[in-house]
């Protein structure tokens, strides 16, 4: 089942001007079965993004980006929305990006993963953390409608193939619109 919802645009000011970056729960009644649903309106777009069952829900209007955790795993998502002028982001380049956000970061591999009907830029890797424990990362960056996101999942490296699912879940059930227009609020069903 489907829902439509209208969130008021509303304008804040963030650490990078005056970019709105609204974050809005869905406050209609939901089915008992369906999960929470976050509602994001930028400058550019609208976008509805699915909590994971079982995980919890925090964000930072200042850094423009929403946090995911589950307390049962080591597990962090987190959904960064950036404005951009970049219609399509080279493998390198932010491979370089992330060499210098994680200490001596080891690729495991460049995984194929859609989102918004487009091909990600994503890179699986691992880390050696400053508490010794190795710890495993998939970061994806995908550009729609004037707005870079970037996914980050990070956990201990024995619970990373447990988590991706997770991950995979969030990217397929998220929705877009224009600023000015209605989103599509994804109700999972019965599962």
């Amino acid at each position: 089942m489907l829902k439509i919802l209208f969130v008021s645009a509303l304008f804040m000011s963030s650490a990078y001007g005056a970019e709105r970056f609204i974050v809005a729960p869905v406050a209609e009644a939901r089915p008992e079965f369906a999960p929470e649903v976050l509602v994001v309106v930028t400058d550019e777009s609208r976008f509805a993004v699915t909590v994971p069952p079982r995980w919890s829900a925090t964000y930072d209007t200042g850094a423009r980006e929403l946090i995911f955790r589950n307390g049962q795993l080591d597990g962090k998502l987190t959904i960064r929305f950036r404005e951009s002028a970049v219609k399509e982001r080279d493998a390198k380049e932010y491979w370089a990006k992330l060499k210098s956000s994680f200490e001596s970061p080891e690729a495991l591999g460049e995984p194929v993963l859609m989102a918004f009907s487009q091909r990600a830029v994503a890179y699986d890797l691992t880390w050696l953390h400053a508490s010794g424990l190795k710890r495993a990362a998939r970061c994806a960056l995908v550009e729609v409608r004037g707005t870079e996101i970037e996914f980050e999942l990070t956990t201990s490296a024995p619970d990373f193939q447990a988590q991706l699912a997770t991950m995979m879940h969030v990217m397929a059930k998220m929705r877009v619109a224009a600023a000015d227009e209605r989103v599509e609020i994804p109700f999972r069903g019965v599962e």
